[in-house]
């Protein structure tokens, strides 16, 4: 479930233009940098998986609507 940090960080700071330190808060974590850390490792996990990519991009899109 540590990539579920990830997801939360990278939809805080991508699609919620919330704060690094906003999010480190939300997390319980101290540190803005392991925030950028998780945002770079979900990243790296919509890279590799393009179907976790397409899933995102589905829910966001009905997130919009």
């Amino acid at each position: 479930m540590a990539w579920l940090r990830s997801l939360v960080a990278w939809l805080g700071w991508h699609e919620g233009w919330v704060t690094l330190r906003s999010i480190a808060a939300s997390l319980r974590l101290r540190s803005e940098g392991h925030i950028s850390n998780l945002i770079k490792q979900c990243e790296e996990i919509f890279a590799e998986n393009s179907t976790l990519l397409a899933h995102h991009d589905r829910a966001i899109a009905v997130l919009r609507a």
